[in-house]
This record gives structure tokens, C-alpha cells and sequence, in this order.
């Protein structure tokens, strides 16, 4: 009788090893599935989360640098604005002062693997309807900015193209024939070309005005000249 017990005692003993065992491998199964299923459908959406974010950051500081420019165009002096980047893809983002029939402007271009906006020039910080290349749109004093940032994208294999631009707008008075724009030059020493983080460096410059006839009226344009280049 002692024996039989002893034994019935050593089989409920190997009985729960195997079924600690079986637990084990049953929960290591489950963990292992529910962090597969994590990086299966969470990771894109982190992945997106962090995309806008960044484009984000990005929009915010081209808008403090514009809000700049028109508080040196009405104020004087001079300022330096530093520019951070939180791209997680390949290079930095390379910013240039360039130019078209228009005048002189910021471009700025990035990557990323999911943010992008329209093919064509998307203002970001005014009311102004999207522009065209190398189209000036005049906006009203009192509701539009004199400098505008815009957005458009480019999709590319395994990503897409983000190109941001800081660019004067025409600024008309509505009780009087004047209107204000403020004039983008290359400043002297510094570079016009660069990747981020940088400074922008901008300075007034001075400002004229000068009389245009524009469909049969004669117009008095306030120029605002700034230097701007990159540290």
C-alpha cells in the first residue's frame, strides 16, 4: 500500500512539471503573437504619428521664420532664426534661398514615408487659394500674410518629396492704391544654401517706393528689401 502511494505520488509530481511546462509554452505562444500583431498594425501607425509630427515641427518653424521677416520688414534691424529638423529618414532636409520670374524665396526639401501634401503649392499660414508656379497673387492688408508658407509633395519610390517654400506676397491696402512688398535678397557673406539644422540669418536692408501703371491704373509700390542667408 505504501508503494502504491509513493508511486501515485511521483506520477502527480511529472503530471505537474509537464503541465508548468505546457503553461509556459502556451503563454511564451501568446506573448509572442500579441507583440507580432503589435509590430504588424501598430508600427504603421506609429510610424505615420511620428510623420506628422515631424512635418509638423517642420511647417511650425518655416512659420516663425516668415512671422520674422514681416516683424524685421516693419520694425528693422536684424534677427537670427535657428532651424531644427526631426526627419528620421536618410538626409537632412537641405534649405536654399532661390529664385523665379517672381523674385527670391526659402524652398526646403525633405522626405518622409507617409506625410505629403498636393501636387501643387498649398498655403499653410494665410488664407490665400493654392498659386501656380511663378503666379503672384495679391492679398489685402489686414487679412493676409505679406509672407506666405506653402506645401506640395512629389511621390517618389519608397517615399514621398516634401518641398516647402517662404515666399513675399503682394500686400494691397484697401482704402489707398499702395501695396507693400517686401523683397528677398541673397545676404552678402553668408551662404544661400545649406541643410538642417541651420540659422537664418535676416536683415532689413531698406526700403523705396516706386509707381507702376497696372491695367490703367498707376500703382505705388512699397518695397521692403531684406537680406537673408544661412549661418
Amino acid at each position: 500500500m505504501m508503494i502504491m502511494n509513493l508511486r501515485t505520488h511521483k506520477n502527480s509530481g511529472k503530471m505537474k512539471g509537464v503541465s508548468e511546462l505546457v503553461g509556459n509554452v502556451l503563454m511564451l505562444l501568446v506573448v509572442t503573437g500579441l507583440i507580432s500583431e503589435a509590430f504588424l498594425f501598430g508600427m504603421p501607425i506609429l510610424q505615420k504619428r511620428m510623420d506628422q509630427a515631424s512635418v509638423s515641427y517642420t511647417e511650425n518653424s518655416l512659420i516663425e521664420v516668415a512671422d520674422a521677416f514681416e516683424a524685421i520688414a516693419r520694425e528693422g534691424g536684424d534677427t537670427k532664426i535657428r532651424l531644427e529638423s526631426q526627419s528620421r529618414f536618410g538626409t537632412p532636409p537641405e534649405i536654399k534661398i532661390t529664385h523665379d520670374a517672381v523674385g527670391y524665396y526659402l524652398e526646403l526639401r525633405g522626405a518622409t514615408k507617409i506625410t505629403h501634401y498636393a501636387p501643387y503649392d498649398v498655403p499653410l499660414n494665410d488664407f490665400l487659394e493654392s498659386v501656380k508656379d511663378g503666379e503672384e497673387i495679391v492679398g489685402t492688408l489686414g487679412i493676409n500674410k505679406a509672407i506666405v508658407v506653402t506645401g506640395r509633395s512629389t511621390k517618389l519610390s519608397g517615399g514621398i518629396r516634401n518641398v516647402m517654400t517662404v515666399r513675399p506676397r503682394p500686400i494691397r491696402s484697401p482704402s489707398s492704391p499702395v501695396i507693400t512688398l517686401i523683397e528677398i535678397t541673397p545676404a552678402r557673406g553668408k551662404s544661400t544654401k545649406t541643410t538642417l539644422p541651420t540659422v537664418v540669418y535676416v536683415k532689413k536692408e531698406g526700403e523705396r517706393l516706386e509707381s507702376r501703371l497696372e491695367n490703367n491704373e498707376t500703382l505705388t509700390y512699397k518695397i521692403i528689401s531684406l537680406e537673408v542667408g544661412f549661418e
